[in-house]
């Protein structure tokens, strides 16, 4: 009876799982300008520990798909974790920029395991009609990490600066998230699990044997690197742009989160109302076309409204997207989202770095135009080649 309450919470716990992986990119994105400046970099270059954070996560990705066939997810999703406290900690001391640039990167590595265990948890344990809801609270758990993190980042500071938003936000989170696995999860898979079955180079084949699954991770990569544009450079945008002080920054990225959280949880029913394929079609174009927009906007105000609809559609846009790619391939679900993760990752990896040389060569404005420009051309993958198989 004990173990049927904890049941209960599986599904918040590994919201607040995916809540740990927040506080990092929250972080970094609130606090770049500081950062930079104690470590006397430009704010491109110092933008990059985040992009070699996604490389080690693109390779933690391909590697957990291996690990996924053979150690149970919730193994995976306590270890993923652990990598947080690990960046946490290092971060919080780090001295110098390739301490940091070490240290940061870990969370790369916790990230390629939390959230695509914490999904893959959700297709084994919870049946096909609540998947969408319980995607969108997971979710919401993630951006939550922002909505939290701008008011509270901004108060922490005071005592410690930058260093202490590590210390005293990112670790007791990470800690929190690690027991609450620990107590809850089962970690026993559910005997309705559709499952991983096979060996990893059997789900590779049917992901790159499946047109539908391929264009899935093609659109999601370059949906993510329009979306991680406006996380690394966003608030750094209005900051330096608009000249507006940290305090109401921290306002902006908790705005920009209640937006995302709100479309998150509401994706369930706009995916049962308009389906998987067409939500994401219509939200990743959204995100795309917006972000062409608003760095270019030509009123601070305006500039502020492109940015907050921008993340209420991102909320969806990451729902659908996900909801769609776990149904492509039933059978293989670990490994699909292990390479969904690689996938955002390059992303990542795509974003911050074409983002950061564009800052670098030609300033802020340019780069919503380009990284906007990726996010339409995800929207026209997921149109002419991406199917749903629940609808067929």
């Amino acid at each position: 009876m004990g173990s049927e309450r904890l049941r209960r919470f599986m599904v918040p716990s590994l919201a607040l799982a995916v809540f740990a992986t927040g506080p990092c990119e929250s972080i970094l994105s609130l606090l770049l300008i500081d950062i930079a400046e104690t470590f006397k970099a430009e704010i491109g270059v110092m933008a990059q520990i985040r992009t070699t954070a996604g490389l080690l996560s693109l390779v933690a990705a391909l590697i957990l798909g291996v690990l996924s066939m053979r150690i149970n997810h919730r193994t995976l999703l306590l270890t993923g974790l652990g990598f947080f406290v690990a960046s946490g900690i290092g971060c919080s001391l780090a001295q110098n920029y390739t301490t940091i640039l070490a240290t940061y990167s870990l969370s790369g590595i916790g990230l390629a395991m939390v959230g695509p265990m914490a999904l893959a948890l959700v297709g084994e344990h919870v049946p096909l009609d609540r998947r969408t809801d319980a995607v969108g609270v997971i979710t919401a758990g993630g951006a939550s990490a922002f909505l939290v993190g701008g008011p509270v980042i901004n108060y922490v500071t005071r005592f410690g600066g930058w260093r202490s938003a590590f210390l005293l936000y990112m670790l007791p989170v990470a800690l929190i998230g690690l027991a609450l696995t620990w107590l809850v999860i089962p970690s026993n898979p559910s005997t309705s699990k559709e499952g991983d079955t096979g060996s990893y180079l059997d789900g590779i084949r049917q992901v790159v044997t499946n047109r539908s699954a391929l264009a899935c991770l093609l659109a999601i990569l370059l949906s993510k690197a329009t979306w991680q544009g406006v996380l690394s450079y966003g608030i750094s945008f209005y900051r330096e742009w608009f000249k507006i002080p940290k305090g109401w920054a921290s306002l902006i990225l908790s705005g920009l989160a209640l937006g995302f959280i709100f479309s998150a949880l509401l994706a369930g029913r706009l995916v049962k109302r308009f389906g998987r394929k067409r939500t994401t079609y219509l939200s990743f174009l959204g995100v795309g076309l917006l972000s062409i927009v608003y760095m270019n906007a030509p009123a601070y105000w305006l500039s502020l409204a492109i940015f907050m609809v921008m993340g209420v559609i991102s909320g969806a846009r990451r729902s659908a997207s996900i909801s769609l790619a776990l149904e492509q391939v039933p059978a293989y679900r670990g490994s699909m989202m292990a390479l969904n993760t690689a996938s955002n990752n390059l992303g990542s990896i795509l974003g911050a770095g074409i983002g950061g040389a564009v800052l670098l060569r030609s300033g802020y404005p340019l780069i919503g135009v380009v990284l906007g420009i990726l996010g339409v051309l995800a929207a026209l993958v997921i149109r002419l080649f991406a199917s749903d198989p629940t609808k067929e």
